[in-house]
């Protein structure tokens, strides 16, 4: 099952900036959403917070009816690629997929490898040897293959080119 995600009065300051400011909005699972904005809007920052990568100054955050910050079980169930795509540069592609799928139960390994084909990426590869577009298409593969029934990309687009986006 596809989780909701519930905000109510979201805020998040970095000393004298203001993230989010009294954010509030519900959302049902199943379905795809897309977050649009300006630059420093609070995107990043509020995709952060759902993946229980940084905590929230005020307000609450519910997915599935539950707080993601410091719930295992829930975060196991949540998949945030973010634009760098959050992999070891000096590891090689291979390594990358494995440990991916050693650390989430849900990693379908051979939808890993029909899109690493797809996106023309070579496994043996370190990953800092990579074109940008190809770092961003591992990042999608990683997040696709997940199987996470709450996936977000955050720009993971960059440096892709029209064909692969």
């Amino acid at each position: 099952m596809t989780p909701g995600i519930e905000v109510n009065d979201l805020r998040l300051t970095f000393g004298d900036t203001k993230a989010l400011d009294g954010l509030s909005f519900r959302i049902d699972g199943g379905k795809i959403y897309g977050l649009l904005g300006r630059n420093g809007s609070g995107k990043t920052s509020l995709l952060s917070l759902l993946a229980a990568f940084r905590r929230p100054t005020g307000g609450t955050t519910r997915i599935d009816g539950a707080d993601p910050w410091e719930n295992a079980d829930l975060v196991r169930r949540i998949c945030l690629i973010r634009d760098s795509g959050d992999v070891y540069d000096n590891e090689r592609v291979s390594l990358v997929l494995r440990i991916a799928g050693d650390l989430r139960a849900s990693f379908d390994r051979d939808y890993a490898a029909r899109l690493i084909d797809r996106f023309q990426i070579q496994t043996r590869k370190r990953v800092q040897t990579l074109s940008r577009g190809q770092r961003s298409a591992l990042g999608i593969v990683l997040g696709l293959a997940s199987r996470a029934p709450l996936t977000m990309f955050d720009e993971s687009y960059l440096g892709m080119d029209a064909p692969s986006r």
